[in-house]
């Protein structure tokens, strides 16, 4: 029996047109060990009563100043608790199999410390295109080659790590 927990954090500003299909792509597949904190920054629109509509579902939800994604993100992070981590953007979604797919790896390979999935574009509900995975060396993604540049980028959708 796997007794990871994993925490993934959905930053939120002005996204109600996505949002909901979002929060219900992390919590439907009914994943063990799951925390799910979403950050909204003060969203004028509906945001904030779709979040309430799962609010007893949520570990942890703020409704905050607007101050970027990336420090809504942070403070996610910094409010979890669980082993494994991961973000996921008010605009993106996960397979059904994901989160219980992660928690597998992770809790057959206690030694990996992070692994990143294929990132793939999904519209009106049909795949459309799926990236390549290419390993990489770990050298070059800590000299950051991955940030947007030849290289591509770090697929933030399909990246979970080890806290």
């Amino acid at each position: 029996m796997n007794s990871l927990t994993l925490s993934i954090v959905t930053p939120n500003y002005n996204y109600a047109e996505t949002l909901e299909r979002t929060i219900r792509s992390v919590l439907e597949p009914g994943a063990a060990g799951l925390e799910y904190v979403v950050i909204d920054g003060a969203s004028t629109d509906e945001s904030p009563e779709i979040i309430k509509k799962y609010e007893g579902r949520l570990q942890w939800e703020q409704v905050a100043k607007n101050g970027g994604q990336y420090p809504a993100i942070m403070r996610g992070f910094q409010r979890s608790s669980g082993e494994i981590m991961g973000w996921l953007n008010s605009d993106d979604v996960y397979y059904p199999w994901t989160l219980r797919t992660v928690l597998e790896i992770f809790g057959q390979f206690p030694e990996v410390d992070w692994i990143m999935g294929v990132p793939a574009k999904v519209q009106d509900g049909a795949v459309h295109e799926v990236g390549l995975l290419r390993p990489w060396p770990r050298s070059w993604i800590r000299l950051g080659l991955f940030s947007g540049g030849r290289f591509g980028v770090v697929q933030q959708e399909s990246c979970f790590w080890r806290r």
